[in-house]
């Protein structure tokens, strides 16, 4: 149980941090120190502590980059998955939705962030139980990250240990 803990902890960084959009880099400082919070939150399995601190980097990226901003997008991911993770799956699912849109209008269906958002709402329909919605956004979500990264890349992994969990 604990590796698969350590796993789980893995896939939540490479999803919200290797797939992080290409502005990550210009962020503000403040951003990136309210983000570190978060992910700190989430190593630390104080889920709720994690829902707190996204939230309000929800309204802070809203106020600073805009409703449909790839930031926005990746701080309400992480509402969601802090959500997921108390198993408040129906306040999970319209931040997850929202943020796949945003990643979809703002970078594109072939960006691996897109697919890191297809991943994440995918593991929220699994848990539950609605496999047959799950299973094609996995493999989309294998589908992009295999062109856009490569078959090496630890996004393709977390995206092929998702499909094997779920089949």
């Amino acid at each position: 149980m604990r590796i698969s803990k350590h796993i789980t902890t893995l896939i939540f960084c490479l999803t919200l941090i290797i797939a992080a959009p290409p502005r990550a880099i210009a962020q503000s400082q403040t951003y990136n120190n309210m983000y570190g919070q978060v992910v700190t939150a989430y190593q630390g399995g104080n889920y709720a502590e994690m829902v707190r601190l996204a939230k309000t980097l929800v309204k802070f990226s809203i106020n600073e980059n805009g409703q449909d901003d790839p930031l926005t997008s990746q701080a309400m991911s992480a509402v969601g998955l802090g959500y997921l993770r108390l198993g408040q799956y129906d306040a999970a699912e319209p931040l997850m939705r929202a943020a796949l849109a945003i990643d979809k209008k703002a970078l594109g269906a072939d960006h691996p962030r897109y697919g890191a958002s297809l991943n994440n709402l995918a593991q929220l329909l699994k848990a539950k139980g609605d496999f047959d919605e799950a299973e094609p956004l996995l493999r989309e979500a294998l589908a992009i990250d295999k062109k856009a990264l490569g078959a090496d890349h630890p996004a393709y992994g977390r995206d092929l240990n998702s499909l094997a969990q779920l089949l």
